[in-house]
């Protein structure tokens, strides 16, 4: 997650941008937690939606899910797993959203997708080993963080089944000083594609404070 803040900071070193609101879904969510930590000056605001970071993983829970994500496993899936997975980004899957399975596809199909699939791993990795819960008291700037009530991605089915969406946003709510935590209705872990109205007031009326 660092190698990603990083990569921020450097694009706005770049651009010869001081300080910026910083928005991120899911992986990229985590990417902002710890930019906030390792370059708070660089930050006016956050806005974290679905983000990763939050959810608690035990040591042999990761150990889990790293050996189950694999740049091998993710080059074999079949177009059947390829459409479980995305529905599961859903609470309610639309054929609207098919065009995500017909990116994947056409990702699947590039010369460079085995190089996809290895960062994809370690980008899975790295969110598992790039762990910030710790230190999220340390995050001072205004933050706002939705999830989906229908969010079936975070929590993790398979290893946290007493936990609830719900849960994963009051642990926010107590370790962010700052934050505002709002659970969207009828949103899964792609919030802002199935309930674009409620993401786009919650986000402005965030950035107009």
């Amino acid at each position: 997650m660092s190698f990603f803040a990083d990569a921020v900071t450097g694009f706005l070193d770049e651009r010869g941008i001081d300080e910026v609101t910083y928005v991120g879904v899911s992986m990229g969510g985590q990417v902002g937690l710890t930019l906030a930590l390792n370059a708070p000056d660089r930050l006016r605001r956050l806005a974290l939606v679905s983000p990763a970071g939050i959810e608690p993983f035990t040591a042999e829970e990761a150990a889990a899910l790293n050996d189950a994500t694999t740049a091998e496993g993710i080059v074999s899936s079949t177009d059947e797993q390829v459409r479980q997975n995305t529905v599961l980004n859903f609470a309610e899957w639309n054929d609207e959203y098919a065009w995500i399975i017909e990116q994947r596809h056409a990702l699947s199909e590039r010369d460079d997708f085995e190089a996809y699939a290895e960062a994809n791993a370690r980008s899975v990795a790295g969110m598992l080993a790039g762990d910030v819960r710790d230190r999220l008291g340390e995050i001072d700037v205004p933050t706002l963080v939705l999830f989906g009530a229908g969010d079936r991605l975070i929590p993790n089915q398979y290893l946290h089944e007493d936990m609830t969406t719900a849960d994963v946003a009051e642990r926010a709510r107590e370790a962010l000083p700052n934050a505002t935590v709002q659970v969207v209705d009828e949103a899964g872990h792609l919030l802002m594609l199935e309930q674009p109205d409620v993401f786009q007031e919650d986000l402005h009326s965030f950035l107009e404070k």
